[in-house]
C-alpha cells in the first residue's frame, strides 16, 4: 500500500455563522412513516400526520425490539472466522424504515426577488427533496451537510410545500444511526449578489506574538445576469467588538468571483486549549454603495505541526493528545442534535482530562465543532467507516464510487475553517487496507483533502499492520 503523505499545517482557521436576519429555521414539520408516490404533492392530505419539531429522531422514543437489527454477520475486525448471529448493534430500535417530512411556508414568507437556498446539516438518510411536488435533488449520506438552490422553483405569491423522503435500509450501520431530520434545517434568503454557500475561507499563513497575517478568500455570486460593480469590505474585529483592521476591494464581476485579501493584526492573542481566543471577520458586500450581504466569521490565530519524534505541537508548544472517540448520538436522547447535551458531553470529557475528540466515524454536526472552538478541544474529523469494500450489506460501500468525492468535499468545505480541527481522517478500519489497490484509493482520498485544504495532515484509523 502506498503511504499517505502528511503535510504539516502552520496556521489557524475559523467557522462561518449564518447571515443575520436572512435565515428561517425550519423547525416545525409533519411526519409519517408511511410511503406513497403522491406524498410530495401539494394537495396531499397530511392532517393526520404527527407534528414534530426538528431536529427529530423518529426511532428513539419507540420500543426496543431485539428482532429489528438481528443480523447474521462476520465482523472481521473482531476476529470472526465465520458469520455469527448478532443483535443490538444498532440499539435494537426501529430506525430502519421509510419516513416523510412535510412543511408549508405561507404566501409572502419570502420577499419577492430574494434567492432561496435550503440547507440541511444532515438527514438520515438517502434523502430526496421536493418543492411543491417537484423533485429538487438528493443526498444519500446521512452525515453530510448539503444545500439546494430553490430560487427557480419558489412560488413567491403562493404557499410553498417542502417534502423530504428519508430511508434507512436494514444493515446500513454498525451503530445506532438515529433516523430522520436529526440535524438542523434552514432556509437562507439572499439578494441576487451575495456570498456563496461555504464561500468564506480564512487562514493565518504567518503568526507570531507581534503580528498575525489573516488571509481571507471570499466567493461572491452574482445572479443578476449583468455585470455588477461589487465592493467587499472585510474587517477584523476583537472579542470586545473593536475593529482592528479593514480591507476594501472592488471589482466588476459577472457570475461568480473569488476575492483575495490579506490583513495584519498586531500582537494577536493565540487560540489554544487553555485560552481558546476567538476573533471575528465581518464580510460586507456592497453594490453601488448599497449593503446587500454580510457574514460574521469567528476565527483564531494558531499554528500546528507534527514531529515524527516529538509528536504534536500547538503554537510551538508540545501537547500530548489525550483523545476519545465520540459517536454522534446523545445516548438516551437519541441522535437529534441538542446543543446543551453536546456541551455537557464536552464538559464531561474535559473534566476527565480529555483535550481531543475523534468524530467516530463520520462528519459531525456543526454545533460540535463550534463548541470545540469555544471550549478549546482539538478535533480529528473523520469521513467514512467504509469505502467500496463493505462491512454492512447496505452501508456506505453502496455509495462510495459515486459519492465519496462529493461527501469529502462537503465535509472539508464546511469545516476547514475551524481552529479546533487539526487533521482529517479518510476512514476507520477500512477493509481495503490489506487489499490490492487499497493504497491507490487512500491516495485518491488524501489528494482530495489536500486539494480542498492544504493546511492539515490527512490520516486514517487503520487497524492492520
Amino acid at each position: 500500500m502506498k503511504k499517505i503523505i502528511f503535510v504539516v499545517v502552520l496556521f489557524f482557521s475559523s467557522f462561518i455563522t449564518m447571515q443575520a436576519g436572512d435565515v428561517i429555521a425550519l423547525e416545525h414539520w409533519k411526519f409519517s412513516l408511511s410511503d406513497a408516490k403522491e406524498t410530495a404533492a401539494v394537495g396531499f392530505d397530511d392532517s393526520l400526520w404527527e407534528q414534530v419539531r426538528v431536529p427529530h429522531d423518529w426511532a428513539i422514543n419507540k420500543s426496543f425490539d431485539m428482532q429489528v437489527d438481528m443480523q447474521l454477520v462476520q465482523v472481521k475486525e473482531d476476529g470472526d472466522q465465520v458469520a455469527k448471529l448478532r443483535t443490538g448493534r444498532t440499539g435494537a430500535l426501529p430506525a430502519f424504515d421509510i419516513g416523510w417530512y412535510r412543511t408549508t411556508m405561507k404566501s409572502g414568507s419570502v420577499p419577492k426577488g430574494k434567492r432561496v437556498r435550503i440547507e440541511f446539516d444532515g438527514a438520515m438518510s438517502l434523502s430526496k427533496i421536493y418543492l411543491n411536488g417537484k423533485y429538487i435533488g438528493e443526498w444519500p449520506y446521512g452525515y453530510s451537510s448539503f444545500s439546494f438552490d430553490l430560487s427557480g422553483h419558489w412560488e413567491y405569491e403562493k404557499e410553498n410545500t417542502i417534502a423530504v423522503r428519508l430511508e434507512n435500509k436494514p444493515e446500513s450501520s454498525r451503530w445506532y444511526s438515529g433516523a430522520g431530520l436529526y440535524r438542523n434545517v434552514r432556509l437562507v434568503l439572499s439578494n441576487p449578489v451575495h456570498i456563496g454557500h461555504w464561500g468564506t475561507t480564512i487562514t493565518t499563513p504567518k503568526v507570531s506574538a507581534k503580528n498575525g497575517k489573516v488571509s481571507v478568500t471570499t466567493t461572491i455570486e452574482n445572479h443578476t445576469g449583468a455585470v455588477a460593480k461589487v465592493k467587499l469590505l472585510t474587517s477584523v474585529v476583537s472579542k470586545d467588538g473593536t475593529v482592528l483592521k479593514k480591507n476594501s476591494i472592488s471589482k466588476k464581476i459577472e457570475g461568480n468571483y473569488t476575492f483575495e485579501q490579506l490583513l495584519d493584526v498586531k500582537n494577536p492573542m493565540f487560540w489554544d486549549i487553555e485560552n481558546p481566543h476567538l476573533y471575528q471577520i465581518v464580510s460586507e458586500v456592497y453594490v453601488d454603495d448599497t449593503l446587500l450581504d454580510s457574514h460574521t466569521t469567528d476565527f483564531g490565530f494558531r499554528t500546528i505541526r507534527f514531529d515524527k519524534d516529538k509528536g504534536f505541537f500547538l503554537n510551538d508548544k508540545n501537547v500530548k493528545l489525550k483523545g476519545v472517540c465520540m459517536h454522534h448520538d446523545l445516548g438516551p436522547l437519541g441522535a437529534a442534535v441538542n446543543y446543551r447535551a453536546l456541551e455537557r458531553q464536552m464538559q464531561i470529557m474535559q473534566e476527565m482530562g480529555c483535550n481531543a475528540i475523534r468524530t467516530s466515524h463520520n462528519p459531525p454536526t456543526p454545533e460540535l465543532l463550534e463548541l470545540c472552538d469555544r471550549m478549546g478541544l482539538l478535533v480529528q474529523v473523520e469521513a467514512f467507516d467504509e469505502w467500496a469494500v463493505g462491512k454492512n450489506k447496505n452501508g456506505y460501500n453502496t455509495l462510495f464510487e459515486e459519492w465519496a468525492e462529493k461527501d469529502l468535499e462537503a465535509m472539508i468545505r464546511r469545516d476547514r475553517n475551524h481552529p479546533s480541527i487539526i487533521m482529517w481522517s479518510i476512514g476507520n478500519e477500512i477493509r481495503e487496507q490489506g487489499l490490492a489497490g487499497g493504497g491507490e484509493v487512500a491516495q485518491m482520498l488524501s489528494d482530495i483533502c489536500k486539494r480542498e485544504d492544504p493546511t492539515r495532515p490527512t490520516t486514517a484509523g487503520f487497524n492492520n499492520h
